[in-house]
C-alpha cells in the first residue's frame, strides 16, 4: 500500500510554487506524489491543450538542489493521468539527508526527445524529534 500525496505547481512567468506547503521528515520514503502543473496553455501541434495531457505516457527527470548546494538527479519519471508521478524512494531519502529547504526542477520530454523545463519549486526536509530503534 503506497502513501500518496496530491500536489499542484502553479507557474507564473519564470516562477513556480506548490499551491500548499510541502515537507517531509528525515527518512520518510515510499511517498507517491501526483503533481498537477498549472501552466498557461502552450500551443502544441497547432492545438491549445494541457501540457501534461499532451505528454501522456512521456517521461521526465528531476534535479534536486540540496541545502548544501549538492545536486541529485532522478530520471524515468512517468507522466500519466495529467500529472507528474514522482516517488520519494528509500534511495532518494538517503540523498535528502540534510534538514532544510530543497529545490526541485522537472524536465519533461516527449517521445521525440523534445524537452520543456518547469521552474524550480521548494520543499522542506524537517528533523525528527527522535528515532524508534530498528525503523530506519
Amino acid at each position: 500500500m503506497a502513501i500518496t500525496k496530491d500536489l499542484e505547481i502553479k507557474i507564473n512567468g519564470d516562477q513556480a510554487a506548490f499551491t500548499e506547503k510541502f515537507y517531509i521528515y528525515q527518512n520518510d520514503r515510499g511517498i507517491d506524489l501526483n503533481i498537477k502543473v498549472s501552466i498557461p496553455k502552450l500551443q502544441i501541434n497547432k492545438r491549445n491543450v494541457s501540457l501534461l495531457s499532451e505528454l501522456e505516457g512521456a517521461s521526465g527527470g528531476a534535479i534536486i538542489l540540496k541545502p548544501n548546494g549538492d545536486i541529485v538527479g532522478q530520471d524515468n519519471i512517468n507522466i500519466s493521468d495529467d500529472v507528474i508521478k514522482f516517488t520519494i524512494t528509500h534511495d532518494l531519502t538517503n540523498d535528502l539527508d540534510e534538514v532544510g529547504i530543497y529545490k526541485i526542477q522537472f524536465h519533461l520530454y516527449d517521445g521525440d526527445d523534445n524537452r520543456i523545463t518547469i521552474p524550480p519549486v521548494e520543499f522542506e526536509v524537517k528533523s525528527l524529534i527522535g528515532i524508534i530503534p530498528n525503523t530506519l
